[in-house]
């Protein structure tokens, strides 16, 4: 992974850090992360076919679930 790469990924983290219900990031396959207000977390996850796949209240997490989902990226 490059170092602009890697500053993409810690910038995904700080957005979903810092915005509000409703927005959200994506990755290159379309697996999102969402912010809402869920029961058991506030990153909601969906896959490329907006299917819901779980929840987090952590955004780290929630950003490295893209990434190990973005099936173009190199380690």
């Amino acid at each position: 992974m490059t170092p602009e790469r890697m500053y993409e990924w810690l910038g995904a983290v700080e957005y979903l850090m810092t915005s509000g219900e409703g927005c959200f990031v994506e990755n290159n396959f379309g697996y999102m992360i969402r912010i809402g207000n869920m029961i058991g977390g506030r990153y909601e996850k969906y896959d490329m076919f907006l299917e819901f796949c779980g929840v987090t209240d952590s955004a780290a997490e929630a950003v490295l679930w893209l990434y190990e989902n973005n099936l173009d990226e190199e380690l």
